[in-house]
């Protein structure tokens, strides 16, 4: 490896060798934003291999020891030693007291700053950092106050400076700076007043004289610059001087001594007698000759800090709190200025009191006093004047009153106080050399003795845990894959053991290479939501989904007055604490980008009241972690919020998925779980156990390491064979030709699986040597999805698929030569669309390419869906047959969809998976790890896009992999199972034949070759019609709610109409109720005087088919009408003059059920509608047994069976004398348990049946088994119309929830016990389910078992 640095005269390259096992190489003490060329060799022997170069920048260095060399109430001037590297630019940010951020630019040659404009006795976080280009150093962080407001600082000349120069790192070679040629460049323009550095010997007696709070001790340390010791911070020492005075006020005499020989006392201010506190004055007093004494305590005076966001006027009590029962505020406008009085009582212990209701731009006299054991304190007045126009949150005017005193001038309003916190914030600096990224954090010092860092991957390689001593504020992490986003979360533990509420912080781990050119897109603030609610504190999280923001802002208001808590931008969560019990509080959220504010977003919440100490609060789990992974055990760990556990219980299946169960005692918090197999994924599910009551579950996965193996001796075995890729080779009308790498090792054999027009799985078994097969016996312009699977051992390594389509059938007549034609030529023959495959792939891009058989587009639409589920398109030219779909996302996989557009018309789509490259640097060093062979794939969500009166349109997602196809499961309204397959590649469906106004809930189950996943489920409601008029077309009449009937007009005679009625109540529908009416027969008039005389054969033409007619005969004789009589006649139906009538088809035939003695067997019907079914089978004897079916029925149970048997069950429909099928499935029944040797089988025994749960349209019911095993359950119960409904439930089930009822109906739920075929005693219960409002009720009447059901 060779490093040579770009810049003129720079020095020799710079040659390392490294071993050939190595992928990675750090290369130290290179000079900060130089610009290096590195070139790799490969070298062996004698000879070099070609070379890999890249010009690589190293990340320039920031600001150096940052200082506050000066403060005033308004100003604070920085200063820094400038970096090595050469910089554009210094950029200092900050966030105002106004919570907007302030971003300053600072030119190069400058090494300070004056901040100007700030707010007094506030504290500030400033940042600097340098810029070069698009390079950002790494921050350089100080925290410094401006001095509070009442001080007076002389005009002093900052000291001079230490005889000793602080040390500045050596610069890189560089050309010199002009600032450089001689000594240290002098800043520019006069340096601001500094405050005198005191000698900090006598400090208790210096600041004595304050008398202040913490807070205002803390303050004057930090503005004087106290010098603190190896860990102390200025908190810790501003408390200990606090208690310090406290001490010596308690023992001081009522007249001072006299100071001890040789030790002056402090000199005041010449202003201290009349020193103004500010809001957070203490009680300490100064004694008017401004000795050291300690004087009576005072109280300052109540100030106006403002006004809130309704007008009000803020009064700051700070003076008074504690010292009354109660604060009366009066107020009345000055004249000449007219307005009503007023007057405001509050408690004593208030910090402020807001006045309400007072008129813009008018001076107010406010006087204010106190009560005390029925005294009345001394008055204070005060005149102020509100502004002219509302103002923002808790903004305070600058403008003068007209007239009068103001006392808001300079006035910090309360809003602007940071609300303490006892975690402040969580930010990732980077990675270090090593490659770990570093985590630092702030928090309360001395609060916790331990801090739990937890790193979570979601999709990626596991999870990582840490217990960190309370002291320490940074730690170093794993550093997640390139591009993969992950979860920091920091929880602090103090002395007593419960955890504090966590900060995340969720972060997407940088790329090596960023791809210019990307488009910024504007931030966006998500969802704002709250959890972990105590007594006094939750946690509030967001999403932000696009974007990203500087900072954020969390407001809300508590007793004490609107509060204000500022977030770090990349942080997505945030305590809030120090809430009172059992209030509800509402949080607004903003999002801060520059001096833009973005939002808001607004979340409620109630703390949990005050309990009664007599019963103890219900225990409630919190979060359940997996760590510390080994080849045969994982560590679980877990927290209780709340309450105490009696014991815990962990529940998961092995390896042959069998349950296990592991208990854990109550003061527990963890357990390891082994034995477990080596690099097995697990699903661990955690109870909690109080008073023989199950709460839970939590849920957590985990995987165990691989087995470590000691390094073989003997040659390795060989390599683990791995399938490349499976292409179309070729097409015809009746096959199809496939061909396929093998990217490593060999197979024993192949097999191409695919699915026929009846749905049928057909298979074609290949040699191991051959790479290309012929699948013959296919139909034409038929699409199939070829899965290709490697067979080693008992090894299946794949599939591998492809989805192609055959070639169409074209119909050519032999014809003989004549004469040259005359007619037109045909007119433009209509394009096809051919195929589409992947050609090639790159970490953030796919190659497309397809064919065009025949014909000519006018544009294509390549049609894909980004990252996070949005759809994006890209339209091509007619004439092109390739792209390069850019800005994708690596190691993704993408279902690529191609449109063809000619004239209005669209074709397609056709489709083609690809998956882009992985950015990991690879070599040529074969990977130890096996790779994963095939993707398993995930259902997404599924929704309801479309609805008519008569169907539903779904669509799904499928987040990752690839089904082979779907079904939709649903209920008609009959309350029989319907299904209806679809395709793998589609994702979305019409359901049709629907009821009108009829909920439905549709299950979408996903089927990925033998296994079946889901289902995900969702309830649509058709649309509604109250009739149908003679053409079939719905109408509607709306009744005023007084009246109890109405007259339907506009009908046809002697019809048939179903008449619905709803009822509507609020946003309520309530109904329908029915009934049918038939229209009477319209009279034809009898007024005739002659008859035409008929034809021979009378015929009535011009009538509809398929339609009925009543047909009235009179006789006419003299003048008289004799009759009618009367026939009813139907004309015939037309068939379709193209389409033959649709023809039924078998779809899928599964088995639901199986027990000893019966098979439970369920079938979709796809197309058309049988007249019945016929299930076939052979008995142990060999005997054929046939069980018929209804029509209306899809699913039948077959009884009377062997244990322990094979039965292939043959189904097949019948229509018009015709039979279609069959569909067949291999069922094997359960075999009877084995009898004790020497005890006869104990009898199952149901135990109790209760309701835990109860919706507005459904029922949770769990029971118990006291003895024995059942083979199965069964819930039985009667819906609305009296029918008897059935819920089987698996033997190892103890609960289930049964959907789809009434709402505010009353049920008896039945449950049996099934064992050898035979229906148990039933135990049963009875439910209402509650109204379809917001409340519900519930009605348990249990019984005792063996009562017979209803």
């Amino acid at each position: 490896m060779r490093k040579r640095r770009e810049m003129p005269g720079a020095s020799p390259p710079l040659t390392a060798r490294v071993p050939s096992s190595a992928s990675a190489y750090d290369q130290r003490g290179l000079a900060p934003g130089q610009e290096y060329q590195v070139t790799v060799h490969a070298l062996r022997g004698t000879n070099w291999g070609p070379p890999a170069s890249k010009t690589i920048t190293t990340m320039i260095d920031g600001p150096q020891d940052l200082r506050v060399v000066a403060v005033t109430p308004t100003t604070l001037e920085l200063s820094w030693l400038r970096p090595q590297a050469e910089v554009d630019q210094f950029v200092v940010s900050y966030v105002s007291a106004g919570n907007q951020r302030v971003r300053l630019v600072v030119p190069s040659e400058a090494d300070g700053t004056v901040l100007t404009d700030l707010m007094p006795g506030v504290e500030y976080v400033v940042t600097v950092t340098a810029e070069r280009g698009r390079a950002v150093s790494y921050p350089a962080s100080v925290r410094a106050s401006t001095a509070p407001g009442h001080y007076t600082y002389p005009e002093v000349q900052p000291p001079a400076l230490p005889p000793r120069p602080r040390p500045r790192p050596a610069p890189a070679p560089r050309p010199p700076r002009p600032a450089e040629q001689g000594q240290e460049e002098s800043r520019p323009g006069p340096r601001l007043p500094q405050p005198s550095r005191r000698p900090w010997g006598n400090l208790p007696a210096e600041l004595g004289r304050l008398g202040g709070t913490v807070q205002d001790l803390e303050r004057h340390l930090r503005a004087h610059g106290y010098p603190l010791r190896a860990n102390q911070t200025y908190t810790s020492v501003a408390r200990r001087i606090h208690e310090y005075l406290q001490r010596r006020l308690a023992a001081a005499p009522a007249v001072s001594p006299s100071p001890p020989p040789g030790r002056a006392l402090p000199t005041p201010s010449p202003d201290l007698g009349t020193w103004k506190r500010d809001s957070n004055q203490g009680i300490y007093g100064v004694s008017p000759e401004g000795v050291g004494g300690v004087a009576a305590p005072r109280h300052p005076k109540p100030e106006v800090l403002g006004s809130s966001a309704d007008g009000a006027l803020l009064v700051s009590l700070d003076g008074l709190r504690g010292h009354l029962e109660r604060v009366v505020l009066r107020w009345q406008p000055q004249p000449p200025a007219e307005g009503p009085r007023g007057e405001l009582s509050v408690p004593g212990t208030a910090r402020t009191a807001s006045i309400p209701d007072l008129r813009p731009g008018t001076t107010y006299h406010v006087e204010v006093h106190g009560v005390r054991a029925g005294q009345t304190s001394t008055s204070y007045a005060f005149i102020t004047t509100t502004g002219s126009s509302p103002l923002g949150f808790l903004g305070a005017t600058d403008e003068p009153p007209p007239s009068g005193p103001s006392t808001t001038q300079g006035a910090q309003a309360p809003g602007l106080q940071q609300r303490p916190q006892e975690l402040g914030e969580l930010r990732v600096l980077g990675r270090d050399k090593t490659g770990h990224l570093r985590v630092v954090w702030t928090a309360q010092p001395d609060t916790f003795a331990h801090f739990q860092l937890h790193l979570r991957v979601p999709d990626g390689s596991g999870t990582h845990e840490e217990l960190l001593p309370g002291d320490v504020r940074q730690a170093l992490v794993p550093s997640p894959p390139p591009g993969m986003p992950y979860e920091l979360s920091l929880r602090g533990v103090p002395p007593e053991g419960k955890p504090s509420a966590p900060l995340i912080y969720q972060g997407i781990m940088d790329r090596d290479e960023e791809k210019p050119g990307k488009p910024l897109v504007p931030p966006r603030l998500g969802e704002l939501t709250v959890t972990d609610v105590t007594s006094n504190s939750l946690l509030l999280h967001w999403t932000v989904p696009e974007g990203t923001f500087d900072s954020f802002v969390i407001q809300y208001k508590d007793r004490d007055g609107p509060q204000v808590v500022p977030v770090e931008g990349p942080q997505r969560s945030a305590p809030i604490t120090n809430l009172d019990m059992g209030r509800k509080y509402k949080f607004v959220l903003y999002g801060l980008v520059g001096k833009k504010r973005h939002g808001p977003r607004v979340a409620e919440a109630k703390t949990v009241p005050r309990r009664d100490p007599s019963p103890a609060a219900p225990p409630r789990l919190g979060m359940l972690w997996v760590t510390d992974p080994s080849p045969d055990s994982l560590h679980l760990s877990w927290t209780v919020p709340e309450g105490q556990f009696d014991s815990f219980m962990v529940q998961y299946r092995d390896r042959d998925g069998r349950p296990q169960v592991v208990p854990v005692e109550g003061p527990e918090r963890s357990v390891v779980i082994s034995p477990l197999v080596p690099d097995h994924k697990y699903r661990f599910t955690l109870f909690g156990i109080a008073s023989k009551k199950r709460h839970g579950p939590l849920t957590a996965d985990g995987t165990t390491a691989p087995e470590k193996r000691e390094e073989p001796r003997h040659p390795e075995p060989p390599a683990q064979p791995l399938l490349g890729e499976v292409t179309v080779a070729g097409s015809t009308p009746d096959s199809l030709r496939l061909s396929w790498t093998v990217a490593r090792g060999t197979f024993d054999s192949f097999l191409v699986q695919y699915k026929d027009a009846q749905g049928q799985p057909q298979a074609v078994p290949v040699a191991g040597d051959e790479n290309e097969v012929t699948v013959p016996g296919l139909e034409s312009d038929r699409k199939y999805k070829m899965n290709l699977y490697g067979l080693r051992g008992r090894q299946r390594v794949g599939p591998v698929s492809v989805v192609a389509t055959t070639a169409h059938q074209e119909v050519v007549e032999e014809t003989f030569p004549t004469e040259p034609s005359t007619e037109a030529p045909e007119p433009t023959e209509q394009p096809i669309l051919g195929e589409l495959t992947v050609t090639g792939s790159s970490p953030n891009s796919l190659h497309l390419s397809w064919t065009v058989p025949e014909g000519q587009f006018d544009n294509f639409l390549v049609h894909y869906k980004n990252g996070d589920g949005q759809p994006k398109g890209v339209r091509v030219p007619g004439h092109k047959d390739e792209v390069t779909i850019s800005g994708l996302e690596p190691d993704q996989k993408y279902k690529m969809k191609l449109y063809g557009f000619h004239g209005d018309q669209r074709q397609g789509p056709v489709s083609a998976i690809g998956v882009t490259n992985s950015e990991a640097v690879t070599t040529q060093v074969p990977p130890t790890m096996t790779p994963e062979l095939a993707i398993t794939p995930r259902l997404g969500e599924l929704a309801v896009t479309d609805t008519t009166p008569d169907s539903l349109r779904l669509s799904w997602t499928i987040p990752k992999g690839q089904f082979d196809h779907f079904l939709v499961q649903y209920k008609n309204g009959d309350g029989q199972p319907k299904a209806v397959r679809v395709p793998g590649h589609e994702d979305e469906v019409t359901i049709s034949g629907l009821e009108p106004n009829y909920k439905y809930k549709m299950n979408l189950y996903g089927f990925h070759g033998d296994q079946r996943q889901g289902p995900v489920s969702v309830i649509g409601v058709t649309g509604e019609w109250t009739y149908k008029n003679g053409d079939g077309q719905p109408k509607a009449v709306r009744v005023p709610g007084h009246k109890d009937e109405v007259t339907i007009s506009g009908l046809e005679p002697d019809q048939k109409y179903k008449m619905k009625l709803y009822g509507f109540h609020g946003d309520q529908r309530q109904g329908p109720v029915s009934a049918i009416g038939v229209t009477a027969a319209e009279e034809e008039p009898l007024g005739f005087t002659e008859a035409p005389e008929p034809p021979e054969e009378p015929v009535l033409g011009e009538l509809m088919p398929g339609r009925k007619y009543k047909m009235h005969l009179y006789g006419l004789h003299g003048g008289r009408c004799e009759g009618p009589v009367s026939t009813v006649g139907v004309t015939e139906e037309t068939p379709p003059a193209t389409e033959p009538p649709m023809e039924p088809r078998l779809g899928e035939l599964t088995v639901t059920d199986v027990t000893p003695s019966s098979v439970g067997l369920a079938w979709t019907v796809p197309e058309g509608q049988f007249d019945s079914f016929m299930v076939q089978y052979k008995d142990s004897n060999g005997q054929l047994q046939v069980v018929p079916v209804a029509a209306d029925q899809h699913e039948a149970t077959i009884p009377g069976l062997d244990p322990a048997r094979k039965y292939k069950m043959n189904v097949y429909g019948l229509h018009g004398g015709r039979r279609v099928g069959p569909l067949s499935v291999v069922a094997v029944t359960v075999a009877l348990p084995p009898a004790p040797a020497t005890e006869s089988p104990q009898k199952p025994r149901l135990g109790e049946l209760t309701v835990t749960d109860v919706t507005s349209d459904s029922a949770a019911l769990s029971w118990t088994v006291p003895e024995g095993e059942f083979d199965s359950f069964v819930v039985q119960y009667k819906d609305r119309d009296g029918q008897p409904q059935v819920v089987p439930v698996a033997a190892d089930q103890r609960e289930v929830t049964v959907p789809d009822l009434e709402p505010n109906r009353k049920y008896k739920f039945l449950l049996f016990g099934i064992q050898d075929g035979k229906r148990r005693s039933p135990v049963s219960v009875d439910a209402k389910t509650g109204p379809s409002g917001p409340i519900s009720v519930l009605f348990l009447v249990p019984q005792k078992p063996g009562t017979p059901g209803a």
